[in-house]
């Protein structure tokens, strides 16, 4: 876990849907969540979890990417993924898919109106491309 590599003390979970009823009761104060998350879990458990409440003034960034992962035997393959996510990424395609799923959450999180804690995510490879800021959603 990424936030346990960084010092956080973690309350490890074994099920995902137990973790909202020990948020609950308690158990630990805050349980993190992506801005794709957060919002549907919310209304789909705030009537039978009505002392959650999403946090309004803080977020935590960590770097989290999608990969594809395609099997060796395939070498043509990769290179047609790479080559047309290059495409659609130069084109701003990439960028308009991204924003038609998921512009409503990222306004809903009001992301300029909350401080944002960046952390490094120490489970990522040296080889992550931090240096293509193209890669990457930063909010404005």
């Amino acid at each position: 876990m990424a936030l346990k590599r960084l010092g956080y003390r973690i309350h490890d979970g074994t099920k995902y849907e137990p973790l909202f009823q020990m948020l609950s009761e308690q158990r630990f104060d805050y349980f993190p969540r992506g801005i794709n998350e957060i919002f549907g879990e919310f209304e789909t458990r705030k009537d039978e979890i009505t002392n959650m409440k999403i946090e309004e003034t803080l977020a935590l960034y960590l770097p989290l990417p999608t990969y594809f992962f395609v099997t060796p035997t395939r070498p043509d393959l990769a290179t047609r993924i790479k080559q047309g996510l290059l495409s659609i990424l130069e084109d701003g395609t990439m960028d308009q898919i991204f924003l038609e799923y998921h512009s409503d959450v990222i306004q809903k999180a009001r992301l300029k109106d909350r401080i944002i804690f960046k952390l490094p995510n120490l489970n990522l490879s040296d080889e992550t491309p931090f240096h293509r800021k193209d890669f990457w959603y930063h909010p404005e």
